[in-house]
């Protein structure tokens, strides 16, 4: 029993998961336990249906369709390196402006110290 999920919508999961997980400065945990998880990726997936689906049928259909396509989507070893290619990408690009904002900082401190010392 397999359901596609639709490629916009595995996006925007991926998308959320990730920038989730850079904003709390998880990276290096969460791709930590996501390549662990990734060779039982099938297992896990189907003993969260087997668990999961008494409950999610008494959930509201859009809450239960979107529960649904999580635990669909995790089935699939593809979206765990999906997303962690992702949290890398975000994390990169965070670095990368935090650098930049550390640039721009020291460049108005020489000033000031220029200022006061001229």
């Amino acid at each position: 029993m397999s359901m596609d999920v639709d490629p916009e919508k595995e996006k925007e999961i991926i998308e959320k998961i990730a920038r989730y997980v850079v904003d709390k400065d998880m990276e290096t945990q969460a791709i930590f336990v996501l390549e662990s998880h990734k060779p039982l990726s099938f297992i896990m997936g189907q003993m969260g249906l087997f668990y999961l689906s008494p409950f999610l049928n008494i959930m509201p259909p859009e809450l239960s369709y979107t529960s649904n396509q999580y635990l669909y989507l995790f089935q699939k070893r593809e979206t765990f390196e999906k997303i962690i290619l992702r949290i890398e990408e975000l994390s990169n690009e965070k670095a990368r402006t935090k650098k930049q904002v550390g640039r721009e900082s020291k460049g108005i401190l020489k000033k000031v110290k220029d200022f006061f010392l001229s």
